[in-house]
């Protein structure tokens, strides 16, 4: 079994129509298929599963799934895994089937993470493993119009925010990259946040914690206030931390 994905770090974030809440579960590098792997997935998630070849893609496909119904169960209470699907639409982006959730997944350097939150907003997560190999893609991913310092750290905090972007909007890296360019960029403390130049109405933060950087998207419509940047770092850095540590 795993243990790790059930670190579940909840984020209140405050909305313009009242309080909403988004939670966020990692599975960390160290972390394996579990045997009982097949009492956890519905019979379409095993059905996606058999066609997946690399057992990387194999990993990320059965925690990804896993660490969304823990998140889900915390949302609604208890629930049978096996009830639940998450699938892929065309554009690569999951769906919570049947639900009044919706989830945005991703993955790096053997780190998952899925955010789950009520469909009725928009959001987008991505995290992004600081390695040479990203850093380049960084770089030929963000142009030197674009307000970003040019060095390795906000390169990938840049493409992580960009690619948060796209999977608020469900479309997916099929773009061209000067869809999510951004047309300012800030840092806060530990905190750096970002607006888009072609979708005005998105905000971004995003973070650096544990050689990760992570970063959230969403409508401007469902602000977070600067009161509550150190609570989203400290709550991101606590449940890697708590990941990262737990499964070594």
């Amino acid at each position: 079994m795993i243990a790790s994905p059930m670190e579940v770090c909840c984020l209140h974030l405050p909305f313009n129509e009242g309080s909403a809440e988004c939670v966020l579960t990692l599975a960390s590098p160290w972390d394996v298929i579990p045997q009982n792997y097949e009492e956890l997935l519905s019979d379409k998630e095993l059905e996606r599963l058999r066609s997946i070849v690399s057992e990387k893609r194999r990993r990320e496909y059965v925690l990804g799934r896993i660490i969304t119904k823990n998140a889900l169960s915390t949302l609604v209470g208890k629930i049978k895994h096996q009830d639940v699907s998450t699938l892929n639409e065309t554009s690569g982006c999951p769906v919570i089937v049947n639900s009044d959730y919706a989830v945005s997944i991703s993955h790096s350097g053997g780190l998952v993470a899925s955010l789950v939150f009520e469909k009725r907003h928009s959001f987008g997560i991505d995290v992004e493993c600081i390695s040479e190999k990203n850093i380049r893609a960084a770089a030929h991913v963000t142009s030197e119009q674009e307000p970003v310092p040019r060095n390795p750290e906000h390169l990938i905090i840049a493409w992580t925010l960009k690619e948060a972007l796209s999977k608020a909007l469900k479309c997916g890296f099929y773009r061209s990259f000067d869809e999510f360019s951004l047309s300012w960029f800030a840092q806060s403390s530990k905190i750096c946040h970002c607006s888009y130049a072609n979708h005005p109405e998105f905000f971004g933060i995003a973070c650096l914690t544990c050689d990760y950087s992570f970063a959230v998207s969403y409508r401007r419509r469902t602000p977070l206030p600067k009161k509550y940047y150190a609570q989203f770092l400290d709550s991101i850095h606590r449940i890697q931390t708590s990941v990262l540590n737990n499964s070594v």
